[in-house]
């Protein structure tokens, strides 16, 4: 491809297969056009006749650039500096450990010491480092996390095709979230000079590592707890483990520590008297020379109900159905369970259905399997008071003694959908246990932490073998559950469904049985326990007020530790729970011990419905989080939620310094360690060259539209002078 130097760093390459035939033909249209203008007829001035030998070379040139099809080269060079990094970890261990605080004080001292290795043609640029780097940032030594991996990660996307020659890291090694260091360091390509703050020999310590307990627990019963402490320094030394509420000690119990980095389990009990949503403290008694009072206490947040969950279960007969759900809901160490048979015969371990509205009071959920339509209406008012006065559930399973008899209106009026009545009413083949749209949002069948996996423990069970034809649902019903239909163009027949009634809510399954479903499940896994989660979540759904939560902001879990990130999660639901993607979430965040000092908080669209804010560094404390929820502007909903951040930190999960790390950080990258007190052994780092990188671009000249513009303008400015001096 022939090319020819124009001016430095550009150049025109011609690209044509045909470049020699049309530089002939070209040369020899340039000669004839000369010839025909040396003499015309009329005889035209001189210049006249150069100005139309112009024009005409003009127009053959510009067809000329177009077949010889010309490319403009063009380079460009870029000269970069080389560069060498320092990170200065910035996180608390470094300015609080004992072992490590004192050099720290002199860390500006240390960089300064760093940098005049350096050679001057060499750029130095200095980071700190907590969970990501920041350029030139304020060394306070506060921050609560250290990310060593995440910060190298951050420092190959910075220096990306840059003239990086080497990375000089101050830490104590101690990286608590994060990606590896090591494979972080092995990536980024160039050389790691670690320099080691602290010491590697623990100080002596004491901590609580975790607290142990049930979520939920009961008032009036024993709740333990298993708190796990971890000493070093202190063997043998006695000393008491407490749980308090606010200042009041709440249990205690005396143990001999250990010591030497070894764990130990203590157990702990003590009676809540009332009801309600505690945070309690596990603790320790500072001791005098600990390497921090941070770590001798952890926060855990548990519910306390009032009593067991209080649960009726009526049969209309007894089969196998009534022993799984007895054994199923029996076995729940927080369900009380009350068993009603309809039998005129009192069987043993049974009650007789309560016959008044403070009975039936006396329960915090009621099921009820397979009565027939007259069994439901003669107790219309007794369900109606229910209802009213305490906005509390029903679970009704229908079989097939329910459409045994004609429907009254209460039972139109009290199930979500309604069943055929003539003709056949009882389908029986395999039917799969299928959701809805709205069923896999629902919280009755969440049974997994997503979608997806509610859905795969449902495909694990085997089919119904049967369910009951119904009609329409009711027009507020939320369908949960289908069958597939009998016929090709038939609607799906609902087989689970939900809906408010009066105060209260009520849910119906119509296929059956439940208990082959669990029999069946457990003969092929004997630890699949999909149906007795159903039921559990079932009774948790009854007795929740908010039965939906269509609109919910929840945080990951309800105690953070200091230096992690908060993430807080919202739900948003229409009044059909289909995700809205169209919503506004914002929340206010305010602290309890600060109220003046609340912040604004964004949630953005992680998919539809649900929204995701996350909040970092927070201080220690109790939170609470307003949330206003709009939609084309307008106010739907105003869901709040509380979550605490404990002082214990991330950085007060160890105070020791990891120099293995370090060592192998600079292993893994061709660099050396160094510790804090050995700087004086670090060599100046050497003359690194200029990386000279050439970028080429092209630039196609011969499909430019001003070569057709050039073309079209001087052969019709030919044309007119030749017309005009009469040569046509």
């Amino acid at each position: 491809m022939p090319n020819l130097l124009l001016i430095a760093g550009y150049s025109l390459a011609f690209t044509s297969v045909w470049l020699w035939l049309v530089a002939v033909t070209f040369v020899a249209v340039i000669v004839v056009t000369y010839f025909y203008y040396r003499r015309t007829n009329p005889m035209l001035t001189r210049g006249l006749r150069i100005t139309l030998g112009v024009l005409r070379g003009l127009a053959m040139t510009a067809l000329f650039f177009v077949f010889a099809e010309p490319l403009l080269v063009v380079k460009h060079t870029d000269s970069k500096q080389p560069t060498i990094a320092l990170l200065v970890d910035n996180s608390a261990s470094m300015a609080q450990n004992r072992n490590s605080a004192e050099q720290f004080k002199a860390i500006n001292d240390y960089v300064k010491d760093i940098a005049a290795k350096v050679p001057p043609t060499t750029r130095v640029v200095q980071y700190t480092l907590s969970d990501t780097i920041n350029e030139n940032g304020q060394i306070t030594g506060a921050i609560p996390v250290t990310a060593i991996g995440d910060g190298l990660n951050d420092l190959a996307e910075l220096f990306d095709g840059a003239n990086l020659q080497g990375v000089v890291l101050l830490s104590d090694g101690a990286s608590n979230v994060g990606s590896n260091p090591a494979t972080e360091a092995r990536k980024l390509g160039v050389p790691i000079t670690t320099i080691g703050f602290g010491s590697p020999n623990p100080l002596p310590d004491i901590k609580v590592v975790e607290v142990n307990c049930n979520p939920v627990g009961f008032a009036g019963k024993e709740f333990p707890l298993e708190v796990v402490i971890e000493s070093r320094g202190f063997e043998k030394l006695r000393l008491p483990v407490r749980i308090k509420r606010d200042d009041k000690v709440l249990a205690q119990q005396d143990v001999d520590l250990v010591g030497d980095g070894k764990r130990q389990p203590v157990q702990l009990t003590f009676v809540p008297p009332s009801e309600g949503t505690l945070t309690l403290e596990a603790s320790t008694p500072t001791q005098n020379n600990e390497e921090s009072d941070k770590n001798n206490s952890r926060q855990v947040r548990v519910k306390i109900r009032k009593s067991q969950i209080k649960i009726l279960l009526g049969m209309a007969y007894l089969n196998w159905e009534y022993k799984f759900l007895n054994k199923t809901l029996s076995a729940k160490k927080d369900f009380s369970v009350d068993t009603y048979i309809d039998s005129k015969q009192r069987l043993g371990g049974t009650v007789p259905f309560p016959e008044n509205i403070d009975a039936l009071n006396e329960y915090d959920a009621i099921i009820l399997y397979d009565f027939d339509a007259d069994w439901l209406n003669r107790h219309k008012q007794l369900f109606d008071a229910f209802f009213d006065r305490s906005g509390k559930g029903l679970f009704f399973m229908a079989g097939e003694n329910f459409v045994s008899k004609p429907k009254a209106d209460f039972v139109r009026q009290l199930l979500p959908y309604q069943f055929a009545e003539h003709g056949q009413t009882i389908v029986l083949m395999p039917t799969p246990f299928t959701l809805t749209e709205r069923g896999k949002i629902h919280p009755l069948l969440r049974l997994g932490e997503d979608i997806n996996q509610t859905q795969r423990a449902l495909n694990s069970l085997p089919p119904f073998a049967g369910y009951l034809l119904t009609t329409q649902p009711a027009k507020e019903a939320v369908v949960l559950a289908t069958a597939p239909p009998l016929l090709p163009g038939e609607p799906e027949q609902p087989i689970m469904a939900a809906q408010r009634y009066r105060n209260g809510k009520v849910a119906l399954l119509s296929a059956f049985p439940l208990w082959k479903l669990d029999f069946l499940a457990k003969s092929v896994n004997e630890a699949d326990s999909s149906v007795a989660r159903l039921m559990e979540n079932m009774v948790l759904w009854l007795i929740a007020r908010d039965d939906v939560e269509r609109l919910a902001i929840t945080p990951d879990k309800p105690i953070f530790i200091a230096g992690e990130t908060v993430r807080l999660n919202a739900r948003v639901l229409d009044e059909s729970y289909v995700p809205i993607d169209d919503a506004e979430v914002e929340a206010r965040l305010t602290s309890t011990e600060h109220p003046k000092d609340s912040s604004i908080v964004s949630f953005q669209m992680v998919r539809p419905g649900s929204y995701l804010a996350t909040l970092h560094y927070l201080p220690s404390g109790n939170y609470s989080i307003s949330g206003v929820v709009k939609r084309d502007k307008q106010q739907i909903g105003t869901p709040s939620a509380t979550f605490t951040v404990e002082p214990y930190s991330l950085e007060d999960l160890s105070h020791i310094s990891d120099f293995d790390m370090l060592k192998r950080i600079s292993e893994v990258s061709g660099g050396h360690f160094y510790a804090a007190a050995d700087t004086t052994a670090i060599p100046r780092f050497a003359e690194q060259p200029v990386k000279t990188t050439v970028r080429r671009s092209e630039i196609a000249l011969f499909d430019h539209p001003l070569l057709l513009g050039l073309i079209i303008l001087a052969l019709c400015a030919e044309w007119y002078l030749r017309k005009r001096y009469q040569l046509l």
